[in-house]
Order: structure tokens, then C-alpha cells, then sequence
């Protein structure tokens, strides 16, 4: 008979243990969260594999206080603040103009039909959506390696099927 992989608290009595987030604490080491559970071993081994899962499938993020247009404009300011006028500029109009519609939007609320809204209404300007990818990448790119955003969500919410 296999040995359990969790040991229950002789005073409680319940199984508990510590599983990964998929979020990171500000000193960059990963976040923990307590699971237990009172029935058994193995329904604590099934919890951390659904967390698992769900950080795997990025639907288990810790939310943040930045809406979609602060963390723009934090972007620009960090990212492009050593650009061209012009291009600071084009970048201060698609964030200002094109990305008005979920400016109000939490960071981790944002997903693919979010970006596929911004690119359909600009769908008659080319240059437009490709300005308007090209930008959105790059936030969503910034927002992951700030840990705000899972890892494997920059897939999830950005495409390379839009129109053009």
C-alpha cells in the first residue's frame, strides 16, 4: 500500500500544505497559498493538482489594483520614454484613443475578446491595427514579466489572427 503523500495534524486533524500561485511576491519568490482540506491525502493531492491546473491554464491569477489604462501609461513611461516624439506620440494615441473602450477594465480582467473588440473597431485603418497589436503586445509582454498577468496568459489574450 503507497505511503501518503500528506501527513494530517494531530491536533486539527486537518491534511494541509502550501501550492504555487502562479503569482509572485514583490521580492520575486513565488507566492504560496494554504490549502487543507479534513477528508484525506489524496483529496489534498487533487486540490493542488486543480490549482495546478489552473495556473497551467492561466484562469487562477491573483488580482491586482491596476486598471488596463493605468498600466498603459505606465508602460509608456517606462518602456518608451527614451523614444522618437513621433513615436512616443503614436503610442500616446493608441493608448488614449483606441484603447478607450476598456480603459476602465482591472489588468486581469483583459482577454482575447477584449483585444479582438479594439482591432474590429479599427478594422477600416490597417496601419491602425497593426499600431494597435503591436502596442497591446507589448503591454500584455510587460504586464507578465511584472507578474501581473500568468505566464501563459500573453498567448491566451493576444493573437496573430486579426484582421488587417
Amino acid at each position: 500500500m503507497p505511503k501518503a503523500k500528506y501527513k494530517a495534524d494531530p491536533k486539527t486533524g486537518y491534511y494541509s500544505t502550501k501550492a504555487w500561485d502562479g503569482t509572485f511576491n514583490p521580492d520575486g519568490s513565488k507566492h504560496r497559498v494554504n490549502l487543507r482540506t479534513k477528508k484525506s491525502s489524496i483529496e489534498l493531492e487533487r486540490m493542488v493538482e486543480a490549482l495546478r491546473r489552473q495556473v497551467d491554464e492561466g484562469s487562477h491569477v491573483q488580482p491586482n489594483d491596476y486598471t488596463f489604462l493605468e498600466y498603459d501609461r505606465h508602460w509608456l513611461e517606462v518602456k518608451k520614454s527614451v523614444r522618437e516624439v513621433n513615436t512616443r506620440t503614436m503610442y500616446e494615441n493608441i493608448i488614449e484613443k483606441h484603447f478607450d473602450p476598456i480603459a476602465d477594465m482591472r489588468l486581469c480582467d483583459i482577454r482575447n475578446s477584449h483585444f479582438q473588440m479594439l482591432i474590429s473597431l479599427a478594422s477600416d485603418q490597417p496601419r491602425t491595427c497593426q499600431q494597435i497589436y503591436i502596442t497591446f503586445k507589448q503591454i500584455i509582454r510587460m504586464a507578465v514579466s511584472d507578474c501581473l498577468i500568468a505566464p501563459n496568459m500573453e498567448k491566451m489574450i493576444v493573437t496573430d489572427n486579426f484582421p488587417t
